[in-house]
């Protein structure tokens, strides 16, 4: 591994730079430093390097990291840090190689692993499911006419045997149009009894709307006596019987 080492100027303008490949560099006012400085003889400072970590060790001299003040002691740099002395800023980082990092299984590579294995799963599964989902709704939707056709007739059929049973004083063309409605619905109920079964969905859907119909003419019915018939004049009757004959 290696490091970079570098002086600024207060406005962030590089003055030197050295590509360190050992594990240590010195800046100092010795001619062997790796940079040259204006320090007090005998005094330098230190970066080494330690694993994945950079150190800063100051000796004689006091130096600024991470807004501590420092002397004669040692500081963790990490992989790259800011530090001044004596009004020089500096700045120092880790070189990271080309290398390839060889791949470590954790909680983020099997979340990874686990995404992927569903991923395939939704993409091997919705062609799957989704034509049986649709078809079962087709299904459910069906018989759930069916249910309530075989319901409506039930109820309807119920409704006009207690109509005939309870015309009492209607006129006579009220009891054959309960009469005809009622043979209609009994007509109803036995195809539906035996071909229901087999009814396209549209067919069922025409059907519950007949049979909310008749309801509706049966609830009229009752209301209103539907028809009624003006009684003949007899007087007038006669009166023209009597002109013909003349």
């Amino acid at each position: 591994m290696a490091f970079r080492l570098s002086s600024h100027k207060k406005n962030g303008q590089r003055i030197e730079t050295v590509l360190v490949d050992g594990n240590e560099a010195s800046i100092s006012s010795s001619k062997t430093a790796d940079i040259q400085q204006d320090i007090p003889e005998g005094s330098s400072l230190k970066i080494s390097e330690n694993g994945d970590s950079l150190s800063l060790i100051s000796k004689g001299i006091a130096v600024t990291v991470k807004g501590k003040e420092i002397l004669d002691e040692s500081i963790v740099l990490g992989i790259g840090a800011q530090f001044q002395c004596m009004d020089q800023d500096y700045y120092v980082t880790k070189v990271i190689s080309g290398d390839p990092t060889p791949r470590k299984k954790g909680y983020l590579s099997a979340l990874a692993l686990a995404l992927i294995w569903t991923l395939l799963a939704i993409q091997l599964i919705v062609p799957i499911w989704l034509p049986y989902k649709i078809t079962s709704h087709k299904v459910k939707g069906r018989n759930v006419l069916i249910e309530n056709c075989s319901k409506g007739l039930d109820d309807l059929r119920r409704q006009f045997s207690k109509r005939q049973k309870d015309l009492g004083n209607a006129s006579q063309i009220n009891r054959d149009i309960i009469t005809r409605l009622s043979e209609e619905v009994e007509q109803m109920a036995w195809v539906f009894r035996n071909a229901g079964e087999f009814m396209s969905k549209s067919e069922l859907e025409k059907l519950e709307q007949d049979i909310e119909a008749y309801f509706k003419i049966l609830n009229n019915v009752k209301k209103t006596d539907a028809v009624t018939i003006e009684p003949i004049n007899t007087e007038n009757a006669v009166r023209n019987i009597l002109k013909t004959q003349q």
